[in-house]
């Protein structure tokens, strides 16, 4: 007989940390450094949808760097598609990025 064998092994705990800025999700190790800066202006209608976005961001983590330029993702100056707020980014140490679980 072996003991423990049906039972479930505890996950290690999260080395992640999380940065929110300008409503994205920044999830990073801490052992390295991660550097977010910019800004994000909108102009919203009656209805509150945007009309007009004015946004700047640089991204830079490691060897990795990122821009969001009014909505689109460069990484490493080759072109990612579109962001939004709220969208959700993971770098991992070895200079790779995703987004929403993602990777680009």
């Amino acid at each position: 007989m072996v003991a423990g064998c049906d039972q479930t092994p505890a996950q290690p705990e999260s080395r992640n940390a999380r940065v929110t800025f300008c409503k994205y999700e920044f999830n990073f190790d801490p052992e390295r450094s991660l550097n977010v800066e910019g800004h994000r202006d909108s102009i919203r209608d009656a209805n509150g949808a945007e009309t007009k976005l004015d946004e700047d961001i640089t991204i830079q983590y490691g060897n990795l760097i990122a821009k969001i330029v009014n909505g689109k993702l460069t990484v490493d100056g080759k072109d990612q598609g579109t962001v939004k707020p709220g969208d959700r980014f993971t770098l991992i140490a070895s200079g790779k990025l995703s987004l929403n679980d993602v990777q680009r």
